[in-house]
C-alpha cells in the first residue's frame, strides 16, 4: 500500500520515477492480498482485527492523489475517511462533516494546499485547528518547513509504514483512559 524509499538517492525508483518493487515469488499467495473495493466505511466491530483500535472519521488532504488512494486504502479498513486534493472540497467536507476527529495533511514540496488550509482554520475557525496533523515528507518548501516544525507534535513521516500511520491516528482519535 506505501512504500518506504529513500527520496533524497531516490533508491529504489527508475528514472521515469517509477518505484521498482523486488521480484514476488511464485509460492506467493495472491488471493490472501485482495482487498475489497468497498465504500469507505469502517468495517463493524465484529469484523474488526482488534476491538481495542478506536474507528474515526478522517480527513485527508493532499496534493498527490496516488498518495490519497493509498492511505484511504489502508486507512478505511478501520476509518470512515474523506479525501480531497482541493481546498475548496476540504473546506467543504469540514463544514458537511463537523466531527471529523483528524484532518490529516500532507506535507510535501511546496504543500500549497495544506498551508492554505491550515491558515484559513487559524483565521476562521481554530476550534478546527487542534484536529489537523501532518503526513511530513522531506522535500519541503520554506513555508512548509515551517509549518511541519510548529507542529512537529502532531507530525508523522510521510512515507511510515502503515501501522505506524494507524498508531498515530490512534494516539490522536482514542478518548482519554
Amino acid at each position: 500500500v506505501m512504500f518506504d524509499y529513500n527520496e533524497d538517492t531516490n533508491e529504489n525508483l527508475t528514472q521515469g520515477g517509477v518505484l521498482e518493487l523486488p521480484a514476488i515469488p511464485d509460492s506467493f499467495d495472491w488471493n490472501a492480498m485482495v482487498e475489497s473495493e468497498a465504500p469507505s466505511e469502517p468495517p463493524a466491530a465484529s469484523t474488526r482485527q482488534s476491538a481495542a483500535l478506536v474507528s474515526g472519521k478522517l480527513l485527508v488532504l493532499s496534493e498527490d492523489s496516488l498518495y490519497l488512494r493509498s492511505l484511504k486504502r489502508a486507512l478505511s479498513h478501520q476509518h470512515e475517511v474523506f479525501t480531497t486534493n482541493q481546498l475548496s472540497k476540504a473546506l467543504g467536507l469540514l463544514d458537511a462533516h463537523p466531527d471529523l476527529n483528524l484532518i490529516l495533511c500532507d506535507l510535501q514540496d511546496k504543500a500549497t494546499s495544506t498551508l492554505e488550509l491550515t491558515e484559513h482554520l487559524g483565521q476562521y475557525a481554530p476550534h478546527l485547528f487542534g484536529r489537523v496533523a501532518l503526513l511530513v515528507g522531506r522535500r519541503l518548501g520554506a513555508e512548509a518547513a515551517e509549518l511541519a516544525e510548529r507542529l512537529e507534535t502532531m507530525s508523522c513521516p510521510r512515507n511510515a509504514l502503515y501501522q505506524a500511520v494507524e498508531e498515530f491516528i490512534q494516539q490522536r482519535i482514542a478518548p482519554p483512559q
